[in-house]
């Protein structure tokens, strides 16, 4: 029994000195992934070119309207990306919207959309950097629209002004087309970001 309790003693014992060597190194990876996310902090202006290859094929009933049922949707977007230096942030955006692969500009058009989006990002240790967003807004008709999450990455330069942005992951994303509503597409986008100073 007397060999019982020490044994419970020593483990009590051991278990009160590593505990606060985990709680530490725990604290201490908190704190390094808090400061490599501030690397990226302040505004930068973007420009992003996104392409998503989207199949219309079981939501078009004619598709004579169309050279394919495969088409393009192309985005080239600016705008501005404010980021908080604790891995969130948010911007706002202005897309033009080009579409290929049809034959009548009466049934399915260009246009262009703007809106806001919120940012979650994490900053590597080899200073690139995974964001996520999720964005509202409106197109061209009026319309009211918000995106499923997707993703960017991209890499900072070492004077932390110039990021060159990119995401060529094959995933499939919930796309917004005027005249048709949500459809499945695979896309893919690439650009750059500029830091900018705001005039107060």
């Amino acid at each position: 029994m007397y060999r019982n309790v020490l044994l419970s003693f020593i483990i009590i014992t051991v278990f009160l000195v590593l505990m606060p060597i985990t709680a530490k190194s725990s604290d201490r990876e908190d704190h390094q992934w808090n400061r490599r996310n501030d690397l990226l902090r302040g505004n930068y202006s973007f420009t992003i070119n996104q392409k998503c290859e989207v199949n219309v094929e079981e939501v078009v009933n004619d598709l004579q309207l169309l050279s394919e049922p495969i088409i393009l949707v192309e985005w080239i977007i600016d705008g501005e990306t404010f980021f908080k230096g604790d891995g969130t942030g948010h911007s706002s955006f202005r897309a033009l919207r080009f579409i290929s692969g049809r034959q009548s500009a009466e049934n399915m058009l260009s246009g262009w959309s703007e809106g806001t989006c919120n940012l979650v990002y994490e900053v590597n240790r080899e200073t690139t950097f995974i964001g996520e967003l999720i964005c509202e807004g409106i197109n061209s008709t009026g319309k009211a629209f918000a995106t499923s999450k997707f993703q960017i990455e991209g890499s900072i330069s070492r004077d932390k002004q110039t990021l060159i942005l990119s995401d060529t992951n094959p995933l499939e994303e919930n796309i917004e087309v005027e005249n048709y509503g949500i459809l499945k597409g695979t896309c893919g986008r690439s650009g750059s970001a500029v830091k900018i100073k705001i005039k107060r």
